[in-house]
């Protein structure tokens, strides 16, 4: 049986699913994917996929595939990082204490970088 929490996020990854988001379970432990995920870069995850993997992995955490495929793209800025210098948009709090800030996909190829500032990647 599930608990709570687990069914959260269950319905969070459906949710996303239908905001048009690809979504992958990841490791609440590690944030590792789970499974084989590059395929979800071009699709996204059925309903059924996704149940099977809540099935397979009870305490499966979610990541949604950013870029072209969810419409987003992720400024990742961590822990004691800044996030002051950046254009207001939807922000959430990571594990490790830092920052997600949420941008609209710009519609043509945005590539992961890393360090574009200290404490910050794309």
């Amino acid at each position: 049986m599930a608990t709570e929490i687990q069914n959260q996020v269950f319905q969070a990854a459906l949710g996303y699913l239908k905001a048009d988001c690809s979504v992958i379970p990841v490791s609440a432990a590690t944030k590792k994917p789970l499974i084989p995920w590059k395929e979800y870069q071009t699709r996204h995850a059925t309903d059924t996929e996704v149940h099977a993997w809540f099935q397979q992995h009870p305490d499966t955490q979610i990541a949604v595939v950013t870029g072209a495929i969810s419409g987003k793209v992720v400024v990742d800025v961590e822990a004691g990082g800044s996030i002051d210098q950046f254009p207001k948009t939807a922000t959430s709090r990571t594990g490790g204490g830092g920052y997600h800030l949420w941008y609209l996909h710009p519609g043509r190829p945005v590539p992961n970088a890393v360090k574009i500032l200290p404490l910050v990647d794309i």
